[in-house]
């Protein structure tokens, strides 16, 4: 039920963006939204360990109750019942059969990881891929999409924004391994690992912010230099998470360390200074009477790629070698951090060749 009032909310913010701030404003609401992921990554983990330390874990749930309440005393105000009724009038059927089909094709994927047979696992992976295909054909045939027709298109500026998004978001699920590569190649304590994880978080807000509201040429530039800075973030933590890198280069472990946040932060960063400007480019080409579509299929676009990218981040740990036991475990995970981030690296280089077509769609 939360996961549902979550789902909401989420794909509301962008949708509220078009109907309540003039165009020119969007990239600038656009970080607010995005930004705000990366600060409750980093308070929520300290917030959340205080009622852990003291002993009163359940108050941490119930602590959020007065803050839904301030929430939901901020909407009615702000769209009060004048405007909803306003539009009462419309209503849109919600195409269930191809979100379920949609919530399989990424449960296929995520059960090829826990496959002990090669062929099993392959099976899985192109099940969920013909799954998604298949909804993504009906979708284009349907009257009531998911999606617009040109998010399907790569001749068009949606489709290349949305295929963007996509691959940016896949490559950022790597984190989810990233503690624990760090407690265990590298010995930090769990917070410490978690803190560290989250400068992703935080480079993505910080670029998200400093980001928006530039010039056309500027946001350009920043669309083109994300996946960039994000390939390089990631190709760093291939080499050094794993310790490919000769100690005597890096002259000490601390350095390592904090090579290791730097890297994180970087990649974070590579997906915030574009990430307002992706979204906005793919609102603006909405058609007429898209628009309220486009916006909440941005946030259709960017759950299923971060479902299908943890689903396939643990499927390539896990073959790579992640969890074996015997006093294995630690070489387990030195392999599966080298092969991980080098596959997920070949996600914003992809998006490196689209962002070229992208900017070359808005001269």
């Amino acid at each position: 039920v939360q996961g549902i009032g979550g789902g909401l909310l989420a794909s509301l913010g962008y949708a509220l963006i078009p109907l309540v701030f003039e165009q020119r404003l969007w990239s600038r609401a656009i970080a607010l939204v995005s930004g705000m992921w990366g600060i409750s990554t980093l308070l929520g983990p300290a917030v959340g360990g205080l009622f852990a330390a003291g002993g009163h874990w359940r108050l941490a749930f119930f602590a959020l109750l007065p803050l839904l309440l301030l929430q939901a005393a901020l909407v009615v105000g702000q769209l009060g019942p004048r405007r909803v009724r306003a539009q009462s009038d419309v209503h849109q059927t919600m195409p269930l059969g191809r979100i379920l089909l949609l919530a399989l094709s990424v449960l296929l994927v995520a059960l090829a990881a826990q496959t002990e047979q090669t062929w099993a696992a392959a099976a899985c992976v192109l099940g969920g891929a013909v799954l998604g295909l298949w909804v993504a054909r009906i979708d284009l045939r349907s009257r009531i999409s998911l999606l617009p027709r040109d998010g399907y298109r790569l001749s068009r500026a949606m489709g290349c924004a949305f295929a963007c998004i996509s691959l940016l978001v896949l490559a950022s699920c790597v984190e989810i391994f990233v503690p624990y590569f760090l407690q265990t190649l590298h010995g930090f304590a769990p917070l410490g690992a978690g803190y560290a994880t989250a400068a992703m978080a935080g480079g993505w807000s910080v670029g998200s912010l400093a980001g928006s509201g530039r010039s056309a040429s500027a946001a350009a530039r920043m669309i083109r230099l994300g996946p960039w800075l994000m390939l390089l973030g990631l190709v760093a933590l291939a080499l050094l998470l794993p310790s490919l890198l000769p100690m005597r280069l890096l002259a000490s472990a601390a350095l390592v360390d904090v090579l290791m946040v730097l890297a994180l932060a970087v990649t974070g960063l590579g997906i915030g200074i574009g990430w307002p400007h992706l979204v906005a480019r793919a609102m603006q080409a909405a058609r007429p009477g898209e628009e309220n579509l486009t916006s909440a299929a941005i946030t259709t676009v960017q759950l299923y790629a971060m479902a299908i990218g943890a689903a396939l981040a643990g499927l390539i740990a896990n073959q790579a070698g992640l969890g074996l036991s015997g006093g294995q475990e630690e070489e387990g995970a030195r392999q599966a951090a080298w092969v991980l981030f080098a596959a997920f690296a070949l996600a914003p280089a992809m998006a490196t060749v689209l962002t070229r077509r992208l900017v070359a769609h808005g001269e």
